[in-house]
Order: structure tokens, then sequence, then C-alpha cells
């Protein structure tokens, strides 16, 4: 398994704790989300354990990455942050295992033994499943993240959201922009979701509040729905 966790005192103590116990469990782990990546592509973990707010690369863009490369990997997010909407938000971005910080030890072991043992089917197995664009976007808003969204279609198209400190800031899709584009962009199913780090500059072009226009995007969805 792979820890990633920038408190190094923490990262230390818990790799020492998991090596060992009983269970003797083999245990990388790095500081950064970066070296996570570069342990990943060599070593596959069948387990990564990660925290959400990291310097550079966060967890999320961390998550996001290794969804799309190793759909097989589990993942469990940690936070001294957490509230029952990110921990719900973060179970539909792949059914994760969320941590509470601070994390006791002995339960720590006794969760990754759980999700070791447990199988693919299992809806609590902690495998990366399909990451939904209405999920994704509230997780940015809890996390007050300020970055770019990438989607990419199924069929090809393509568009971008923006968020400035977790609020939707712009969004652009072919000839459209703004609120228009959004409420497309949020009704979207099965888009693949590439997270850039970006400070976003150009002036607000969307004043209503994300919660508003997730719902008028699913309204919209039901309406195509029933009308087709």
């Amino acid at each position: 398994m792979l820890l990633v966790d920038d408190e190094l005192s923490w990262l230390k103590g818990a790799s020492a704790w998991l090596r060992e116990n009983e269970a003797g469990f083999a245990v990388m782990a790095v500081e950064s989300a970066e070296k996570a990546l570069r342990l990943v592509e060599r070593h596959r973990p069948d387990l990564l354990i990660s925290d959400l707010r990291l310097p550079g690369m966060s967890g999320l863009e961390l998550l996001l990455h290794c969804r799309k490369r190793y759909p097989g990997m589990r993942f469990m997010a940690m936070s001294a942050y957490g509230t029952p909407d990110l921990e719900e938000r973060l179970r539909q971005c792949g059914a994760v295992r969320f941590l509470h910080k601070p994390i006791d030890l002995a339960e720590l072991e006794q969760t990754i033994s759980q999700v070791l043992r447990s199988k693919p089917e299992d809806p609590t197995a902690g495998f990366l499943n399909g990451i939904s664009v209405a999920g994704f976007v509230q997780l940015l808003n809890l996390e007050r993240q300020t970055a770019v969204v990438r989607m990419l279609h199924p069929d090809g198209r393509d568009g971008w959201l923006a968020f400035m400190e977790g609020e939707l800031w712009q969004a652009g899709l072919g000839d459209k922009s703004g609120e228009e584009a959004a409420l497309e962009l949020l009704a979207w199913e099965g888009a693949e979701l590439v997270l850039e780090r970006a400070a976003f500059y150009e002036k607000r072009a969307i004043e209503r509040p994300l919660g508003f226009l997730l719902m008028e995007a699913a309204r919209r969805k039901d309406e195509a729905r029933a009308g087709g």
C-alpha cells in the first residue's frame, strides 16, 4: 500500500505501525502526490491512502489520475476537514473510504484489513469506479478548490468548468459559455475528467450558486429523457 501525507511525523508513525503489526503490511510512504504518482507507476500498489489537501497536486487530482489509469486500484481519502457532505461526495466518486483526522492507528489497521479482504463486487471495496460530473464538482466546491476541470464526452465533445475557491466561475462548450455551457456540462454522464490546477483570472460569468445549477441541469436532463 502507499500512504500520502505532508504531515511527516504522522506519516512516519503510521508507516511503522502498519509494517510492525500482525498482518505485516508492505507500506510505502511519501509526502506529495507527485512522488506518489511515480511510485504508483512503478509498483502499482493495491491500496492508496491519501490526504486531500497536499502541497502542489491535491489528493483530488491524485484520485482522478489513478481512477483513469489504474481503475482496479483501491483508494482511501483522509482529511481533517471532513463533513458528511464531503464524505458522501467522495463515495460518489468511486465508493472510496473516508478517514477523519486525527486517525486512530488501530482503527486504520482494521479498516485496511477489511478493504484488502473485500471483493471487487463488494460496494464497500473502495475501487475507483465511475466519477460523475455532478459529484466531482461538488467535491471541488466543498474543498474550495481553484482549478479548471477539462471534460471529454464519450461522443467526442469537450468542454471545461472553472472554479475559484470552490465557486463555479466560468464554463465553455463549443460556442457556448457561462451559465448556458455550465448547465449542459453538469448534465453530462460518462465524461472523462481532468483536473488542472490553475488560477482563473477572467471576469466571473456565472453568478448563480452551484447547487441551483446542479438542480436545473438535472431538471433539464429529466425533461429531455421524458421527451425523447
